[in-house]
């Protein structure tokens, strides 16, 4: 797999949906503090 090939997704609430982190490479640094849920979406 490389880099480009993978979109990392996320949310903070599971029920609004996920949402593409923009400019998100690996590897991929969260800011101190921040809570949600995260997906790595990998095409075949």
């Amino acid at each position: 797999m490389k880099e480009e090939e993978g979109q990392l997704l996320f949310t903070e609430d599971l029920s609004a949906g996920f949402e593409v982190v923009a400019g998100a490479k690996s590897p991929y640094t969260i800011k101190k503090g921040s809570m949600g849920f995260y997906i790595l979406r990998v095409e075949p």
